[in-house]
């Protein structure tokens, strides 16, 4: 049985870095990304997604097989989405375009209701529409729903969504753009609060901060936790904050506590930030990182 039906779209990645033209091709995705975290994290996952036309099929399921992830074709063929993006001899993105294709059009708020059983994760790619299905049928069957913000673009969706969703994984600036909020970047008080807005009560809003690490916002609660970590000595964060949404649900499907669980989601992530991946916005099942600096236990801290 699944413990976690992840809907989304995978995304062949075209990474080319600036001066020696290199040039890696894989899969990714927000999702994606998301999805692979919680399967390496011992959950069991479904990811469900359109079909896609042509041999990128077989070798896509062939992907989520190694990665021991099912794959539900919930929709029609369709070309699978491209991002083209150009990084740095460090893997900073410079300049990236996309091309969605039909891919997310063609989940409709008819199909994600039918696969609503589980606690679910969607991402922001889908329209308001899809999304709000997905939460609704959540709500009305008592399973946790997951919201990850895909870009900035599309983060006004967010703060639009009645009901809100159980858990939302956003970083700062699509806080920002989500709530028409201009927070600082040191007012981590300010930004827990208009954070944990955004998500239904009983569950939390995630927040990642990059080398600052990450603020995880109950609903509910007088109080969030802050999870610091250590200076990231070139380190990637660009897809570090989709990894620790992914990790963050695995922690949570099977049983952890929420302070708990946003340490092991940054833990996570410092292992993304660290490790030797060919292409910065892919994340690829056989890469082992190094081992990442310990990080300290989150503070609780209360709101003044």
């Amino acid at each position: 049985m699944h413990e976690l039906a992840v809907v989304g779209s995978a995304v062949l990645d075209i990474v080319i870095s600036d001066g020696d033209r290199d040039r890696s091709i894989g899969f990714g995705g927000t999702c994606l990304h998301a999805a692979l975290t919680a399967a390496m994290s011992g959950c069991a996952v479904e990811f469900c997604s359109p079909s896609y036309h042509g041999a990128v099929a077989e070798y896509f399921a062939n992907f989520l097989a190694t990665a021991a992830i099912e794959w539900n074709a919930v929709a029609p063929p369709q070309s699978m989405p491209i991002c083209r993006a150009l990084v740095d001899g460090s893997g900073s993105l410079i300049s990236e375009s996309f091309d969605a294709g039909g891919a997310y059009s063609a989940v409709t708020p008819d199909i994600v209701g039918q696969i609503v059983s589980t606690p679910t994760m969607i991402g922001t790619d889908f329209d308001q529409r899809v999304l709000q299905a997905a939460i609704t049928q959540s709500a009305r069957t008592n399973v946790a729903s997951w919201l990850l913000t895909s870009a900035s673009l599309s983060a006004p969706v967010v703060s639009l969504l009645n009901p809100r969703p159980t858990f939302v994984g956003l970083n700062l600036e699509e806080l920002r753009i989500a709530t028409g909020q201009q927070l600082s970047d040191r007012d981590d008080d300010s930004i827990a609060r208009v954070a944990r807005t955004l998500a239904a009560r009983g569950g939390a809003a995630l927040v990642t901060l990059a080398d600052r690490g990450a603020l995880l916002a109950p609903a509910s609660a007088d109080w969030y936790l802050a999870q610091k970590i250590p200076p990231a000595s070139g380190g990637r964060w660009l897809g570090a904050g989709d990894v620790a949404f992914g990790a963050l649900a695995a922690a949570v499907v099977r049983g952890d506590d929420l302070p708990t669980a946003l340490k092991v989601a940054m833990t996570t992530a410092q292992s993304f930030g660290h490790s030797r991946i060919d292409g910065v916005l892919r994340y690829r099942n056989a890469a082992r990182p190094e081992r990442p600096p310990e990080i300290p236990d989150p503070e609780v801290r209360y709101y003044t």
